[in-house]
C-alpha cells in the first residue's frame, strides 16, 4: 500500500499487469485487518508504517505506469457554510495544507480532503469515485476552527457486518458515515454527529481554539479523538482550552472516558502546576496520532505543549501531563503510566508523531518498546507495559532562564542509546566556510547569539536585549535560527517558523523592526511585522550547504 503526500492528486502505480489483488465487492468486511489491508493512518494500531505487501520490489519500481488518477471535485460549500469554494477555492482555507493518508479496507480507499475535510470512497483498482460526503452544517463553527485542512484523513471500524468511516470535522463534530454509502449513521449520537465542544466540558468559549488535525484512532468499539488546539507561537492570553482526549463508543456516540492532559485541582499531576496554573492553561493536546497496542488493551498518547511554546513564566512547575507519552486503558481511560520527555517546555519540543510499537530484545531478554521520535533528534525507547526507560535516561542540568519572570526547570532528560539522529546544537565549527570573509562575518554575527545544545535558555545582552539561540534539531529539519528581540521589560516573544521561508515571527512589539532566522537549504529572510503589512526582506546571509549554519542578525 503506498502512501500519499496530497490530496490535489492522488495516483496510484501499476505495472503492465495488476499489482495488487481486487477484494470481492460482495465479501463480507473482516474485523481483523486482511493482509495488505492499510485500516489507520500509520497501517496498523501501532504505528510501525509497514506493508507485507511485495510485488512492488526494487526491481519491478522502474515499470510502474499511472493506472489512475483521482482528483476531489470540490464545489461550492452549501449556502449554510457560507457558499465558498471547499479548500482550493477558498483563500482563507487555501492557505492550509490538504493531506492525507487514506485508509484500505475490503478494496475501498476512504480519505478526507480540503479545507472543509470532505469524505470520499474510491476504489482501489479502478479508482473510481464511490461517493463524497460534502459535510454538515456546523453553525459556522467551521470557519472559525483553527485547523481548517484535511485532517490527515479517517477512521475505519467493522463489527464484521457494518462498516462505518469516522470523521472528525473542522468545527469539532465527531461523524460517523455508513463505509458503503457516505450517508450519516442517524444511530450514532444526534442524527449522526457528536458535538464535541459540549463533551469537553470546558467552562470557556473555546470555539475558535480547539479542534483537529489527525483522524480519530479507532480499536475495537472505542473510538479515540486527538485534539489540536490553535498554535502558541504568540497567543493572545495565557488562559486557553485544554486538549483532553475524549473516547466514544463506535456505536452509539456516548462518552466512555476523558483524559485530562492537565490535571484538575486533586488529580494525579495537579501539584505539577504552580499557583493553580492548571486553572487556566491550556493546550496539551494531542496533534500527532494515537497508537495502539491490542494485547496489552493500551493506548499511547503523544501530548504536545502547554500554552505558551516559548514562555512559562504564568505556568512554573514541570506541567504534567504536558510533553508526555501517556499510556492509558482503553476501555476506562485509567492512565497506567507516564514519562515526561519535556519538563516545563519552554523550547516547543511537543511530541510530534505517534509512538511507534516494536517488539525487541534487549541483553538477551524480550521487550516490548515504544520509541517516541522527537523535534529534538532523541529516539526516546521506552518499554510500553511499564513506561520505564530501554536504557538509561540522563537528566541533565541545564541552563537556567533569563527572560523575565521564567524558571526553567534545572533537569531534561537525554536518552543514553540509541545516538541521536539529528544535530544536537551548533558551535562556530558549523558556521559557513565558503570564503574567508563569509567565515569572519558569520562568526562576527553569531557572537550576536548563543551557540550551544539543543536545551538552551532565552537570553538577554548587556544592553537589556533578548537575544537569541543558534539551534537545530529533529524539530526543524530546515530551520537553523528563529528568534526576535524584545525590551527586556517586556514579555518574551521568543518563537520560531517551521518551513517555508525562515521568517522571524516576533509580532505585538513596535521596538522590533524585523526578526531574521537561518534555514538551511533556504535562503535567509527577516520579516518586517512591526507593520502588518511589510513584505518579507532579503537580510544579510548565506545558503547552508551541508547541514552548515546560515547566520543573520536581527535589528531593532
Amino acid at each position: 500500500m503506498l502512501r500519499f503526500a496530497t490530496l490535489a492528486t492522488l495516483v496510484l502505480a501499476a505495472g503492465a499487469t495488476v499489482l495488487a489483488p481486487v477484494e470481492d465487492a460482495k465479501a463480507q468486511p473482516s474485523v481483523t485487518a486482511k493482509p495488505g489491508e492499510w485500516r489507520h493512518l500509520n497501517s496498523d494500531p501501532g504505528a510501525t508504517r509497514y506493508s507485507p505487501l511485495d510485488q512492488i520490489t526494487k526491481d519491478n519500481f522502474k515499470d510502474l505506469k499511472l493506472a489512475w488518477r483521482w482528483k476531489p471535485a470540490i464545489g461550492p460549500a452549501p449556502s449554510s457554510l457560507g457558499g465558498t469554494a471547499q479548500g482550493n477555492g477558498d483563500p482563507t482555507f487555501a492557505i492550509y495544507r490538504s493531506e492525507s493518508t487514506p485508509v484500505m479496507a475490503n478494496g475501498v480507499l476512504y480519505t478526507a480532503a480540503g479545507g472543509q475535510r470532505v469524505v470520499a470512497a474510491i476504489d482501489a483498482a479502478s479508482g473510481k469515485q464511490l461517493w463524497m460526503w460534502t459535510g454538515m452544517d456546523e453553525g459556522g463553527r467551521d470557519r472559525r476552527a483553527p485547523r481548517r485542512n484535511a485532517g490527515r484523513g479517517v477512521g475505519y471500524w467493522t463489527d464484521g457486518v457494518e462498516e462505518r468511516i469516522f470523521v472528525i470535522t473542522t468545527g469539532f463534530f465527531l461523524v460517523a458515515l455508513d463505509a458503503k454509502t457516505g450517508t450519516m449513521v442517524t444511530s450514532f449520537g444526534v442524527n449522526g454527529a457528536v458535538d464535541l465542544m459540549k463533551e469537553l466540558n470546558v467552562d470557556y468559549d473555546h470555539v475558535t481554539r480547539i479542534g483537529n488535525s489527525s483522524p480519530p484512532m479507532v480499536y475495537g468499539n472505542t473510538v479515540m479523538i486527538p485534539p489540536a488546539l490553535e498554535e502558541g507561537f504568540v497567543p493572545d492570553n495565557m488562559r486557553n482550552t485544554p486538549g483532553y482526549v475524549m473516547a466514544f463508543d463506535a456505536r452509539s456516540g456516548k462518552q466512555k472516558w476523558a483524559f485530562h492532559t492537565v490535571p484538575k485541582a486533586g488529580e494525579l499531576g495537579a501539584d505539577s502546576w504552580e499557583e493553580n496554573s492548571n486553572g487556566y492553561t491550556g493546550n496539551t493536546g494531542v496533534w500527532a496520532p494515537i497508537s495502539v497496542d491490542p494485547e496489552l488493551g493500551y493506548a499511547y498518547l503523544p501530548v504536545e505543549s502547554p500554552t505558551n511554546d516559548y514562555y512559562g513564566g504564568h505556568r512554573r512547575g514541570s506541567n504534567l501531563f504536558a510533553n508526555s507519552v501517556v499510556c492509558v486503558d482503553i476501555e476506562t481511560g485509567k492512565r497506567i503510566w507516564h514519562y515526561q520527555i519535556t519538563h516545563h517546555d519552554i523550547w516547543n519540543y511537543d511530541l510530534s508523531s505517534a509512538p511507534t510499537l516494536v517488539n525487541m530484545t534487549v541483553d538477551g531478554r524480550p521487550v516490548k518498546a515504544l520509541v517516541q521520535l522527537s523535534k529534538q533528534g532523541y529516539a526516546y525507547v521506552l518499554d510500553r507495559v511499564t513506561g520505564q526507560p530501554v536504557w538509561p535516561f540522563e537528566e541533565r542540568p541545564v541552563p537556567a532562564s533569563d527572560a523575565p519572570g521564567e524558571r526553567a526547570w534545572p533537569t531534561q532528560p537525554h536518552p543514553t542509546k540509541p545516538a541521536p539522529y539529528e544535530y544536537q546544537g551548533y558551535n562556530e565549527n558549523d558556521l559557513i566556510d565558503f570564503t574567508p570573509e563569509l567565515r569572519a562575518e558569520a562568526i562576527t554575527i553569531a557572537k550576536q547569539y548563543r551557540l550551544g545544545p539543543v536545551v538552551h535558555a532565552a537570553v538577554r545582552d548587556q544592553a537589556g536585549w533578548h537575544q537569541g539561540h543558534l539551534v537545530q534539531s529533529g524539530r526543524h529539519r530546515r530551520l537553523a535560527l528563529a528568534v526576535g528581540r524584545v525590551r527586556s521589560g517586556d514579555e518574551p516573544l521568543l518563537h520560531s517558523d517551521q518551513g517555508g521561508a525562515g521568517r522571524g515571527v516576533a509580532a505585538q512589539r513596535p521596538e522590533v523592526k524585523h526578526a531574521a532566522v537561518a534555514r538551511t537549504g533556504g535562503a535567509a529572510r527577516g520579516a518586517g511585522l512591526a507593520d502588518p503589512q511589510a513584505a518579507l526582506q532579503q537580510d544579510r546571509g548565506a545558503r547552508s550547504q551541508q547541514g552548515r549554519v546560515c547566520v543573520v542578525g536581527a535589528a531593532r
